[in-house]
């Protein structure tokens, strides 16, 4: 799952923590903090049931639905705050109350996840269906008859979440932990989006979707790919939506292998804040017919412990390059009382690689960072990348990289997608960390055992009470964009023009051929802003063709960017972020920019 992000965006099992699971009458196993009431139903369904939980103990509640061919599990992993959840016992359920509310190090991350679980969710223990659903299903014998249809009701006027499936695919029919591919389908969302970054676009079943990747650390130490399909037409239903399509996608971009198995499909909303309201009518899921024979069944399986220690896979900022066109939203996060600046360390040239750290942003207790690195004259084959974190920095999730560390001590290799690296091009990871102070990009790095550094830091980060990490409207796509940036990433920055109020600054952040995206920095001087307009001009032959954080409008090459509803307040000498993208007929170079 990802993140308000941004979502950071984990779903509900990730970290492999032990539901309780309700006998058929859902009283007995559910711990004593977790009130429960239980009424008969008909024989078509289950008993109907409420799962309420008490402020300060999480609501892991779970209850048969339709009959034993679906379980409701509240799933409240990353929260304690008093949620209800109830059903009629059919395939429904609705989110009756809940208080849950994201702040501090946990708004990165969903407080809870309630959903429908048709198979049985790949963590040792946790909920599972009691009818088998058809599942596992081998990848190989997914076809068009394999279909799922869920309506849904949306009604909270506020709140942060997002309406998604949640599939799970593994090589091993009965997973003790998840090492293959968690598939989200995002149907709808609000103030939230998926962990890491756009990877690809593509029209599956005519429905055309944002493609989004990260990747995720399992509490053994091993890893999975979290790839959100995420609807650019949003919808509160599907029916019949076939899952084929999207599997064979996710097989051609390589994050998932036909030997593997469907172990489970969950529907649900993962929520950040509120979420009262948030229903499920209806939801079914069919194999039709297909079924999957294995010739032995495993003869152990291994629990997943019941706490964890791995971290929020969603992050606040996503890699540079990226393996497809990138995207942009059209709308940006939650809520910043100041947006995070960007601070760079030069690259310096060692005859064989160039490699530059960028720290995306900072708030209390924690960071994210960018590591881009550039082939010499020689392109390369594999990369790994070493460099050592400063005293008191830990990394806690990471994206387009396989990492490990060992003390403070860390080793970055590709993924199968982005080891190739021809001579002058570049590649990008991102990571996510904790900290006890002001981090600092890093000084020296290896490549491949050889060393490869850059210098010390062009400015000081600026610290933000809260990373930027949501959406509120599905991202947009460029019509085309290369694949790898042609060269190391450059950032170029105009002197600030000040009226004595605000100043602003621009940055062209990447440039490719026929496009480019830029940043613009507004800071308030000695008095507190409580809205902005920044202007300037575009040189000859350039156009905006999305925005974000701010609200532009264009009369010829002039520019007007006014502030969103969200970030027109900023503190007395904090600052305020907004991006752009756009076309250009050749190199753009920073704008002056006005700012009143």
């Amino acid at each position: 799952m990802n993140f308000s992000l941004n979502k950071l965006h984990l779903p509900e099992l990730k970290f492999g923590r032990t539901l309780l699971a309700a006998t058929a009458l859902v009283a007995t196993a559910v711990p004593a903090m977790i009130a429960v009431s239980a009424t008969a139903a008909s024989a078509a369904t289950s008993p109907s049931a409420t799962l309420c939980n008490t402020s300060g103990t999480a609501n892991n509640g779970t209850a048969p639905l339709a009959g034993g061919d679906y379980v409701l599990s509240v799933d409240e992993w990353d929260s304690t705050a008093p949620i209800c959840v109830s059903t009629n016992g059919g395939p429904n359920f609705t989110v009756a109350s809940s208080s849950i509310a994201q702040s501090g190090s946990q708004q990165y991350t969903p407080g809870v996840y309630p959903d429908i679980i048709a198979g049985r969710h790949p963590f040792g223990g946790n909920p599972q269906s009691q009818n088998s659903d058809g599942l596992p299903l081998a990848v190989s014998a997914i076809n068009s008859g394999v279909v799922t249809s869920w309506s849904t009701t949306e009604s909270p006027s506020d709140g942060t979440y997002d309406v998604a499936y949640d599939n799970w695919f593994n090589p091993s029919t009965s997973p003790s932990l998840p090492t293959g591919e968690e598939m989200m389908i995002w149907l709808n969302h609000n103030g939230a989006q998926p962990a890491g970054s756009v990877v690809a676009t593509a029209t599956l079943e005519g429905i055309p979707f944002n493609i989004w990747a990260a990747q995720v650390t399992n509490s053994a130490g091993g890893h999975w790919e979290d790839v959100s399909f995420v609807m650019q037409n949003t919808t509160s239903s599907v029916t019949n939506l076939q899952l084929a399509p999207l599997v064979q996608e996710s097989i051609k971009l390589g994050y998932m292998q036909s030997s593997w198995y469907l172990n489970a499909i969950e529907a649900g909303f993962e929520i950040w804040q509120n979420g009262t309201g948030l229903a499920t009518n209806s939801f079914s899921f069919s194999t039709g017919g297909s079924t999957t024979t294995t010739t032995a069944a495993p003869t152990t399986t291994t629990v997943a412990p019941t706490t964890t220690t791995a971290a929020p896979t969603t992050t606040t900022a996503a890699p540079t390059t990226t393996t497809a066109a990138p995207t942009t939203t059209t709308a940006a996060p939650t809520t910043t009382t100041a947006a995070p600046t960007t601070t760079t360390a030069a690259p310096v040239t060692t005859g064989t690689c160039d490699v530059v750290m960028t720290i995306g942003s900072q708030w209390g207790g924690g960071f994210t960072a960018s590591v881009t690195v550039t082939a010499g004259s020689s392109a390369l084959s594999n990369w790994t990348v070493g460099f050592n974190l400063p005293s008191g920095a830990a990394i806690t999730n990471s994206w387009n990289a396989v990492v490990s560390a060992s003390g403070s001590s860390v080793t970055a290799s590709n993924e199968p997608y982005n080891g190739s690296v021809a001579a002058g091009q570049s590649v990008s990871f991102g990571f996510q960390g904790t900290d006890t102070g002001t981090v600092s990009p890093v000084s020296s790095f290896t490549l491949n055992g050889q060393p490869c550094g850059t210098t010390s830091t062009t400015s000081a980060p600026t610290t933000t009470t809260a990373a930027p990490t949501t959406t509120t409207a599905a991202p947009t796509t460029t019509t085309a964009a290369p694949t790898t940036t042609t060269a190391a990433p450059v950032t170029t920055t105009v002197a600030p023009v000040s009226n004595g109020s605000c100043s602003a600054t621009m940055t062209i952040t990447n440039q490719w051929g026929g496009g480019f995206t830029a940043n613009v920095t507004v800071t308030a001087g000695s008095s507190a802003l409580s809205n902005w307009t920044a202007g300037f001009n575009l040189p000859s032959g350039a156009a905006i063709t999305n925005a974000w954080n701010a609200v532009t409008s264009a009369s010829g090459s002039s520019v007007t960017a006014s502030n969103e509803p969200y970030n027109g307040s900023v503190a007395a000498g904090q600052s305020t972020s907004f991006g752009f993208q756009g076309t250009d007929t050749g190199t753009v170079s920073p704008a002056s920019v006005s700012c009143s």
